[in-house]
């Protein structure tokens, strides 16, 4: 799994993890760029790929010649975006956007004040609002393949409005006369429950979020969520809802504290270079995903090498694996981790102590799932791997 993060300034979300006052410089792009064409031309059918965040990825303003049909050719490539730059004109100059197999707007309220309550931008609903009308428009007319989509990340301060995101959707899909609305809405549990909010770490934000939900109030969760699903099937009966690692059994019913997160001591040395990496802006490679913000304190740890005129991705990561020096995890370094590292951690250490015992993959008590053969790197609009 390669996920790009070709950015260079976003919103100031209060649950994001990112150094708010940093932000790459414009001459950057250019390399960014090629290396990323670079790396497509040597991706092979079967690795996923998703382009998103670190910061927002519109704001690269050579976004169009990435997803070039030359570069991408056949592969199915999602775009993760706060939507604050997908205007018409930003799409006219830059039309291989609807070349994605995938759009995913993040979702951070349901009017004016619950949007400018995280992004704290005061023109950012209206705006964000206006760009999904046209881009779905826009969509139906050119590419009825491309998935348009929300992610709605559920915080202690938006939990009991749920319902209000429904009537959201609503409210868009019913100004597309031709074709179709949203396609699908993801639900996020609060990235605090993932990567922590200690004050000790990324200080330079302008706010904070709450904090994680605690247990109690995720039974509460539970049931909003319930009622959530019947208030969906009155009013957006074909929206797929994805609702990810950590709110599947919410979702059905079944109460849990949360993500099984990896500890640090049972982190694997050398992360799971071979699986998952995050390439920054640089052309920096990152072990894990929350590392890959500029600037964001500590994450320089999390480095394994950077991509240049004689270095590719292969042999960064051949580089790397091949020293002798293996990464000291503590505590602290979790916060880097999101839901997917998390998940792939355990698996690659639940399959290393499996081998330990002698026991096959298929023999395993934990159930691995048969993965298909496709190129999604995020499929967010169907329960199909």
């Amino acid at each position: 799994m390669l996920y790009f993060q070709v950015c260079l300034v976003c919103f100031f979300c209060g649950f994001c993890g990112r150094n708010q006052k940093a932000k790459y410089p414009s001459n950057s792009v250019d390399q960014s760029v090629k290396n990323i064409k670079e790396i497509l031309k040597e991706t092979s059918f079967h690795t996923k790929i998703s382009i998103s965040g670190g910061l927002e990825p519109l704001t690269n303003t050579r976004i169009n010649d990435i997803l070039d049909h030359e570069t991408i050719g056949s592969i199915k490539i999602p775009l993760i975006t706060n939507g604050y730059n997908l205007t018409e004109n930003f799409i006219d100059k830059n039309p291989n956007l609807l070349n994605l197999d995938s759009i995913r707007v993040s979702l951070y309220g349901w009017d004016e004040q619950s949007y400018f309550d995280i992004t704290r931008n005061k023109k950012s609903f209206q705006m964000v609002k206006q760009n999904l009308l046209h881009l779905l428009k826009k969509r139906n007319e050119i590419n009825k393949n491309l998935k348009i989509g929300l992610n709605f990340i559920i915080l202690k301060e938006n939990m009991n409005f749920l319902n209000k995101v429904i009537d959201f959707i609503k409210s868009i899909n019913e100004n597309i006369s031709h074709g179709r609305g949203i396609d699908f809405l993801s639900l996020r549990d609060d990235y605090h429950s993932v990567t922590g909010n200690d004050d000790k770490f990324d200080k330079n934000r302008i706010y904070k979020t709450e904090g994680r939900i605690n247990n109690e109030e995720r039974k509460k969760l539970m049931s909003l969520i319930q009622e959530f699903n019947d208030y969906k099937k009155k009013h957006c009966e074909e929206l797929h809802i994805d609702y990810g690692y950590s709110l599947e059994y919410l979702s059905n019913g079944f109460f849990d504290v949360g993500l099984k997160k990896i500890k640090y001591q049972d982190l694997n040395k050398k992360g799971f270079t071979q699986l998952s990496v995050a390439v920054d802006t640089y052309g920096d490679v990152f072990m894990f995903r929350e590392a890959g913000f500029l600037n964001r304190e500590g994450n320089k740890k999390m480095i394994i090498g950077r991509i240049g005129p004689n270095m590719n991705l292969e042999k960064v990561i051949k580089n790397f694996l091949s020293e002798q020096n293996h990464k000291t995890f503590d505590e602290n370094d979790l916060r880097f981790l999101d839901s997917f590292d998390h998940v792939l951690a355990s698996m690659v250490f639940q399959k290393q102590k499996d081998k330990q015992f002698g026991v096959n993959l298929n023999q395993s008590p934990i159930r691995y799932k048969e993965y298909s053969e496709t190129q999604v790197g995020n499929n967010w609009y169907s329960d199909e791997i």
